[in-house]
């Protein structure tokens, strides 16, 4: 079983989900090398990590579009003044193994934020094919550790937890 927080989640055959601390993962790294603000949007397109805090939990109207039609939303500044909760900027679907699971919007003039847009994307559909990857598990992190030894036990596979 998951635990709250720990950016493994559910993996080893079963459906990938787009968590809190995974969106925080992605939104840190972009934004440690952009000047832009950076979201992440669930499947339901609230923003559920971002680099403006103020923005969370806001329904964002580009990512429901991004998501829906399953393509890149460019909202420019005439736009955004006739939707709800966006800004200027890029939003782009996050898929895994072909599966829809959110957003990630970069803020900003399209004309400038296209150029990093897909190696956002990028960067977030790595980052969760790591988390989903069983070596994930490796490392020094207790709950990691604690969560990848209860999943391999509960579905039968060959590991000694008392020896991690």
């Amino acid at each position: 079983m998951a635990h709250a927080g720990d950016p493994v989640n559910e993996w080893y055959g079963e459906a990938m989900q787009l968590n809190d601390a995974l969106a925080h993962q992605i939104v840190s790294r972009a934004m440690k090398i952009l000047s832009f603000s950076v979201n992440v949007m669930d499947e339901r397109g609230l923003i559920i990590a971002s680099g403006n805090p103020e923005r969370l939990h806001q329904r964002h109207e580009g990512a429901v579009l991004a998501l829906t039609e399953n393509r890149v939303v460019e909202i420019s500044e005439a736009t955004a003044r006739e939707l709800k909760g966006v800004r200027p900027g890029i939003n782009l679907p996050i898929a895994y193994q072909g599966e829809l699971l959110g957003v990630i919007g970069i803020s900003g003039d399209p004309d400038i934020v296209r150029a990093y847009a897909e190696l956002v994307r990028m960067t977030a559909e790595l980052i969760l094919e790591q988390a989903r990857s069983p070596s994930s598990c490796s490392g020094t992190s207790a709950t990691r550790r604690s969560w990848c030894c209860s999943s391999f036990a509960a579905k039968g596979g060959p590991i000694n937890c008392n020896r991690w």
